[in-house]
């Protein structure tokens, strides 16, 4: 959420400069800000690797007795993986969100 700032110039008009919020909330949606590397103002993009919740749910439906194949549905399933936001301008990781 950004919050306005308001300034009073010298000459009795005020105005409001709307600035980026101190901390983006990096989810499964991508976010708009203000590359940190190239600096230029982007939506990210988002990309899904395979992280500690996926490998958690296949132990944990092997140990259920899920151990024919059906273990390995949290690796299909983007929901089970961690998202990796980065800049669609300079292709640089700007955040990575942890499902863990």
């Amino acid at each position: 959420m950004m919050l306005p700032r308001h300034y009073n110039a010298q000459s009795g008009v005020t105005m409001v400069v709307v600035g980026q919020p101190a901390c983006a909330s990096f989810r499964d949606g991508t976010v708009l800000m203000r590359c940190p590397h190239c600096h230029a103002d982007i939506s990210t993009t988002t990309s899904f690797e395979t992280g500690t919740c996926a490998y958690l749910w296949c132990i944990g439906l092997c140990l259920i007795g899920c151990d024919m194949g059906c273990c390995l549905l949290p690796f299909c399933c983007d929901a089970c993986k961690d998202v990796v936001h980065s800049c669609p301008n300079c292709n640089q990781v700007i955040s990575r969100y942890s499902r863990m």
